[in-house]
């Protein structure tokens, strides 16, 4: 098997008529398959091999500090361009201070200078990623600096575990937008680009997400984004926004960008009983870790988030936004797990006959839908463990009225 993989390796995945970043080999003797067994609770018949990603030297030219929706604020690796899986790639996220650090100590270094040959890849194809450091700098340039004031409102920074953080969520700029960008994406709003909302926050048009709710098209037609007024598709992105005025309770809260909470989770505190924004209140953090698959590190973060944002809430609220009913349905109190696939549709008609939708098998998982019934991956064993029942995504459509 290892010599099929270097054989792919060092020349025939160069002539695939197509693009791949892996291989799986497969015994197709069943009687050989069965004899071999299991390794590490994995079919040993069957091994996947990922392919080492490409990567090249480049050199480094700046360290851009870019501030994110939740406040955090990311070193971004600005290098000269070099071509990688057939895409040209010049920037590249470093994550955080201490992975700066990481890759500077793989080549002998503390810190980072502009002129630094860095080794940089496409992880998976897909990410670009500063792998290394090759050579430093030969003109032994300052170091870059770590910024004390965020870069977009100029608030002094703190530390919050690993990352540096904006602590002025009121008054952000780059938070506003944002947030009101995850907001518009969670509940999808259609129409309204990044670079609109860009131009709607930097006109003072809007601060947050509850004042998408009260745009004037009229006014929003005239402002100009890179020398081009808005013009008539202002009327089309805020019919939009009004048909997004009715939303589920766990659509709502999981949209706020509250940490750790999406929407799936802030389901299971809906589903746990907490289906008003009173009972979200007043609940406390014991109650909140005792649900299942909480604990009480999402408990704190959901108290802590939610509390944080009730004057925004309260705003939506008065600017139209309305939480819909709670939806009865054919799979009202059904727990739902979907592996070995994703659909998007399926989990949003599980949602809208009052089901929930479970990223992990848990004795509150009353369904595991599985593309194959006899698989033994960990979530099938589990749900056999602890009497779930499982079927596959054509069963769980039948129950569903049919595909959408």
């Amino acid at each position: 098997i290892q010599g099929i993989y270097d054989r792919y390796v060092k020349t025939e995945r160069d002539l695939l008529p197509y693009d791949v970043d892996g291989m799986v080999v497969s015994i197709q003797d069943n009687g050989l398959w069965n004899m071999v067994g299991l390794k590490n609770h994995r079919p040993a018949g069957s091994i996947a091999y990922k392919f080492p990603h490409e990567a090249q030297p480049t050199t480094l030219r700046d360290i851009r500090w870019q501030v994110g929706n939740s406040g955090r604020i990311t070193p971004v690796a600005e290098f000269d361009v070099v071509n990688l899986a057939g895409a040209n790639v010049k920037q590249a996220s470093l994550h955080n201070i201490a992975n700066i650090e990481t890759v500077a100590k793989t080549g002998g270094e503390t810190d980072l200078r502009p002129g630094d040959r860095v080794l940089v890849s496409r992880r998976n194809d897909v990410i670009p990623y500063v792998e290394s450091l090759v050579q430093p700098a030969l003109s032994g340039g300052a170091a870059f600096s770590t910024p004390t004031a965020c870069p977009e409102c100029g608030c002094g920074l703190a530390m919050v575990g690993e990352y540096l953080m904006c602590p002025n969520t009121g008054g952000c700029e780059a938070q506003a937008s944002g947030s009101i960008k995850r907001w518009v994406k969670k509940v999808g709003i259609l129409g309204l680009g990044e670079r609109t909302i860009d131009g709607l926050c930097a006109s003072d048009t809007i601060e947050d997400i509850a004042d998408l709710y009260t745009l004037d098209p009229q006014v929003v037609r005239h402002i100009e984004l890179d020398g081009r007024k808005i013009g008539t598709s202002a009327f089309t992105f805020l019919k939009n926004v009004e048909g997004k005025k009715e939303l589920p309770l766990h659509v709502i809260i999981g949209s706020l960008g509250i940490p750790l909470m999406g929407r799936s989770m802030v389901k299971r505190i809906v589903d746990a009983g907490y289906d008003t924004l009173n009972l979200m209140a007043a609940a406390s953090i014991p109650e909140l870790a005792a649900i299942p698959d909480m604990g009480t590190s999402k408990a704190e973060a959901f108290h802590k988030g939610f509390h944080e944002r009730i004057a925004l809430i309260k705003k939506l609220l008065k600017n139209g936004v309305t939480v819909k009913a709670k939806i009865v349905g054919g799979m009202s109190g059904v727990g739902v797990c979907m592996t070995g696939f994703r659909d998007a549709a399926m989990a949003e008609a599980i949602e809208e006959q009052g089901g929930g939708v479970r990223s992990s098998v848990s004795k509150n998982t009353s369904i595991l839908v599985c593309k194959d019934t006899t698989s033994t991956s960990g979530k099938a064993k589990k749900a056999r463990k602890l009497g779930v029942e499982i079927i596959d995504p054509d069963e769980m459509w039948n129950r569903l009225g049919g595909r959408p």
